[in-house]
């Protein structure tokens, strides 16, 4: 506790102290890449915060009460580029330590490879694959993959256009309800690309990924222990200028868990368009047939998947809005079609070292067994450079959940953050004059 006391005076001195020379590279911006080759240290951070429920499962714990906690990570990896491919390694372990609950201390981690190549002037291959195990408290500070579209908006690639699966390893405010207090997730994509021309693609990929509870001290069982979801996909794209793309996806989607079955096949049509320099937005929709086994009874259901998004990116600035309809659920419990509402916000004061963000989301799931299930989060935070390797910041996230499964339950988790980064050894210094500082 005494530890977490000094902690939190110190960093918040620093976050209330007049603005010092502040250094770019700290606005928010992990320094992975910066054109060296080799193994690299890419931040490290201390944080001290409240945990305002001991839940674990998905329900909190009769007569428990909120928890002081403290967290310690390190974020290093590997990097190569060369004239035919790009290779990357990140691994973050982080530490979680609580005050009240010293029994529901943790050890979390999270890997990820990357690995694309071109082959000859047509062809180009990518592999991934990423493995996290994360408690509460980690996942309630993501929102659901909104956050990467602010950060770099407008790179939808033909071939995918808007419609790839994402991250092999995406933890959601959702999974705390239905793997419970700590969840170890797993996968791996791979694919091909075909440019027979400069405006048509085509691509062919596959993803899987498993995730289960990893059971801790407190025995509470999760709602589904465990899910397996597999897709194959073939997309083309054609770009009809540099600033619109369409195109259509085919993909198949297998899903089994200790709950249900299910698969689903899905034809969708897209488009992708940028308005300006600035803004951007995309849309797809197309039919659904799913096969559902749930609870000793089978169903066929036709149905639809939709996807919508927009936003802006300038300088200093950036939002995006989604919206996302699509049949059956990742988790596995059986829901018939789910639908999530996603905004993100960053604003980046470059002369005076100051980042704010705000994200907020809902989720609902509809039909099935588990039908009504609703959740709702949102997050935000402020950080400020301090000087050319150091950083503060506070960030707070909120859940709310209710549906026919569980009684209405919230939780909130706030902390506050100490962030150094290092440089890279031939990454040049930057000025001190954010007017003159390298982008």
């Amino acid at each position: 506790m005494k530890a977490f006391t000094i902690l939190f005076t110190c960093a918040l001195g620093l976050l209330l102290a007049p603005s010092a020379s502040a250094q770019p590279r700290l606005l928010g911006e992990q320094p992975v890449g910066f054109g060296n080759n080799g193994f690299h240290i890419y931040s490290a951070t201390l944080s001290a915060g409240y945990f305002s429920s001991a839940l674990i499962g998905g329900n909190t714990v009769p007569g428990a009460g909120g928890d002081y906690q403290g967290w310690a990570s390190i974020t290093s990896g590997y990097s190569f580029s060369g004239t035919k491919g790009v290779f990357s390694m990140d691994y973050t372990p982080e530490y979680t330590d609580r005050v009240r609950y010293s029994n529901l201390r943790s050890f979390n981690q999270n890997l990820s490879l990357n690995w694309s190549r071109r082959l000859g002037t047509k062809w180009a291959w990518h592999l991934s694959a990423a493995g996290a195990e994360a408690s509460a408290s980690t996942y309630l500070f993501t929102d659901g993959g909104i956050s990467s579209v602010v950060s770099s908006p407008g790179t939808t690639d033909v071939l995918t256009g808007g419609l790839s699966s994402g991250s092999t390893v995406a933890l959601t405010p959702s999974q705390l309800i239905v793997f419970g207090g700590r969840v170890i997730t797993g996968g791996g994509s791979t694919g091909l690309t075909y440019h027979p021309t400069t405006r048509l693609q085509f691509t062919f990929d596959a993803n899987a990924s498993d995730s289960q509870t990893r059971y801790d001290s407190t025995g509470i069982a999760p709602l589904v222990p465990r899910t397996f979801t597999g897709t194959g996909a073939v997309s083309m794209g054609y770009s009809l200028s540099p600033r619109t793309v369409i195109g259509t996806r085919i993909s198949y989607t297998n899903t089994q868990s200790s709950v249900t079955k299910f698969d689903f096949g899905v034809v969708d049509g897209f488009i992708d368009q940028k308005f300006g320099t600035h803004w951007f937005a995309s849309a797809s929709a197309g039919p659904a047939l799913i096969r559902l086994a749930i609870l000793g009874g089978r169903s066929q259901v036709l149905s639809y998947n939709a996807n919508a998004q927009f936003g802006y990116r300038v300088r200093s600035s950036s939002f995006a809005a989604s919206f996302r309809r699509m049949v059956g659920d990742s988790y596995g419990f059986g829901a018939g079609a789910n639908q999530t509402y996603d905004g993100a916000w960053d604003q980046r004061l470059r002369s005076s070292g100051w980042v704010l963000r705000a994200t907020g989301g809902r989720q609902e799931f509809t039909g099935g067994g588990f039908g009504g299930l609703k959740t709702n989060y949102a997050g935000g935070g402020i950080s400020k450079a301090i000087n050319r390797q150091l950083s503060v910041g506070l960030e707070y996230s909120f859940l709310h959940y209710a549906g026919s499964v569980y009684r209405q339950s919230d939780f909130q988790v706030g902390r506050l953050n100490l962030t150094w980064i290092p440089f890279l050894r031939d990454t040049p210094l930057l000025t001190n004059d954010p007017k003159q500082a390298q982008p």
